[in-house]
């Protein structure tokens, strides 16, 4: 039977879907308040899949009253293995 203290360090069980909905929550506000300033640009979203896990959205401000041009975007990228642009960089990283 484990104790309340053997489980005080792990994370809750959804936390990492609560993560993503804080994080894009966020995307909106700050595109939002953005739009609100410049008063004229608009964001366009484009979403993606990584078919190794994850995915993400991307927004673009263009040709705005104020912003020429401006992105925020969102990434969750996980998956059984450290992508090889990290490998590649850190040959050591392999396997964790």
């Amino acid at each position: 039977m484990s104790s309340p203290q053997d489980t005080a360090n792990l994370p809750v069980n959804n936390s990492r879907e609560r993560a993503k909905k804080l994080v894009l929550g966020l995307q909106d506000e700050i595109c939002s308040g953005l739009e609100n300033i410049d008063g004229e640009g608009k964001f366009s979203e484009e979403s993606w899949e990584r078919p190794e896990g994850g995915g993400g959205r991307s927004r673009v401000l263009k040709d705005g009253k104020i912003f020429e041009q401006g992105g925020v975007n969102f990434s969750e990228v996980h998956g059984s293995e450290l992508p090889s642009s990290i490998i590649n960089q850190r040959p050591e990283a392999k396997g964790h």
